[in-house]
């Protein structure tokens, strides 16, 4: 059954399905490839002796040994033909040294960079099936914002506390999307760059509100020198820490692209409100989530 056969659900199915697909056309191209060179090799070994019309048989000056299929693996041939013969270089004919039975000769193969070149770029992923890498995104969306801030120099530094400096934004203040303009605690209270970036006004001023209170009289997680890192932890977990859906555009800017995961849902509900969870469940829902739950 071709992929255009198979229905493709939405869901978490989907992306399992998607590979499995491409791994079976990556399978059967390779099996083609291999047959056409296969092919290739044998018509060019059964011209070693030519009898033309005059009936003269025309021998090569360097006959063809005797053939050898095409191996099924090309990169193991390529490596044993190195640890043979340390000082082979592809398209260097003065090359020489004592090739095993079981790696074709320079003079009878197709072309050893060409079976290499099997190996590593036969296929390549439709951009319609190219894996998302969920952690990758956000990271990558951050960076935008924080470049767009002006945060580019201590982003990761949790070294560091310090007020939002409005003079390094990399456009007007009021040219910022509404939720990505600095609160009053962003301007007033030292806090740790990477609060800056999160897209939500209410979350960035409870996060800095509590941070600047001595330390026993925030919650037992936000607690200790390594309180930021954990909160950093839980935001950058693979599975069920933040996460963006960009379907347009300039949608990293668009704060209900963005969902909260139940890494940092079961420690920092309560600096979520309402609005947040709402969306985060319904992103959720659309790729076959479970809702947050404590």
């Amino acid at each position: 059954m071709s992929s255009q056969e198979v229905p493709i659900p939405n869901g978490p199915e989907r992306q399992r399905i998607l590979n499995v697909l491409a791994q079976r056309r990556y399978r059967q191209r390779k099996r083609e490839r291999l047959q056409s060179l296969e092919k290739r090799l044998d018509a060019r070994l059964g011209s070693a002796n030519t009898v033309y019309p005059s009936g003269r048989k025309v021998q090569l000056n360097h006959p063809i040994q005797t053939p050898l299929s095409v191996p099924s693996n090309p990169a193991a041939t390529i490596d044993a033909l190195y640890v043979n013969c340390p000082d082979f270089s592809y398209g260097d004919s003065r090359a020489s040294c004592n090739t095993p039975q079981s790696v074709p000769s320079m003079s009878n193969s197709i072309s050893l960079a060409e079976l290499q070149d099997l190996e590593t770029s036969q296929f390549t992923f439709p951009t319609e099936h190219a894996i998302e890498i969920p952690s990758l995104q956000t990271m990558e969306a951050s960076l935008r914002i924080a470049n767009l801030l002006g945060l580019a120099d201590d982003f990761f530094d949790l070294t560091v506390t310090r007020v939002l400096d409005v003079s390094k934004l990399q456009v007007p203040i009021d040219q910022l999307p509404e939720h990505l303009r600095p609160t009053t605690a962003q301007l007033l209270l030292p806090h740790y760059p990477a609060i800056d970036v999160l897209p939500w006004p209410a979350v960035r001023t409870k996060l800095i509100g509590l941070f600047s209170q001595p330390d026993q009289l925030r919650p037992p997680v936000a607690r200790g020198p390594m309180a930021m890192m954990r909160l950093i932890h839980a935001f950058d977990d693979e599975a069920e820490g933040l996460r963006i859906k960009v379907d347009t555009p300039g949608g990293e800017y668009d704060e209900n692209s963005w969902e909260i995961g139940q890494a940092v849902f079961k420690d920092w509900w309560w600096v979520l409100d309402d609005g947040i969870v709402a969306n985060s469940n319904r992103l959720r829902y659309s790729r076959g989530a479970s809702k947050l739950h404590l």
